[in-house]
């Protein structure tokens, strides 16, 4: 029992210290699809773009432009917003939490959005592509809440 414990320490000392170089001081972009659901019933479809800035391995911060639906109807912009994000990066993984806000410009109202995510990176000499999910709160400030759930790829430059 006492080797189990110690094989399990030295794993976990040797992946804390594996800490990704996660170029700092870098901008990323990143393209989405994403799900949106009020009663995890019912669901709505969407496509989104974002561009950030990683201020240091741990934290960084996000533009996002939304459209809701896989048609071109509407406004090709329904909805933009901005997020603050804190990483805590392992070498090829990096799970992730964040809290943004966005503004719908289809139904004219504010969203709260604190989240979680994880990003995995795709290879170790193609650190700079990686895929991601999250998943979300859409807090409405006049109390209709939904939930949403995105997958994408990430490109840091």
């Amino acid at each position: 029992m006492k080797s189990i414990a110690l094989i399990l320490a030295l794993l976990a000392a040797s992946l804390a210290g594996q800490a990704a170089p996660d170029r700092p001081g870098h901008l990323y972009a990143d393209t989405f699809l994403a799900l949106t659901t009020p009663d995890f019933q019912s669901e709505t479809f969407g496509y989104g773009l974002g561009v950030g800035y990683q201020v240091n391995p741990n934290w960084g911060a996000d533009v996002r432009v939304f459209h809701e639906g896989l048609d071109v109807d509407g406004s090709t912009i329904e909805a933009i917003g901005g997020r603050l994000t804190a990483r805590m990066p392992f070498k090829y993984l990096s799970p992730y939490g964040f809290l943004g806000g966005t503004f719908s410009l289809r139904e004219d109202k504010w969203l709260i959005q604190p989240g979680a995510g994880i990003e995995v990176t795709l290879s170790k000499t193609k650190r700079r592509v990686a895929v991601f999910l999250e998943g979300q709160l859409n807090a409405d400030v006049n109390g209709s809440n939904t939930y949403g759930f995105a997958s994408g790829v990430r490109w840091r430059f």
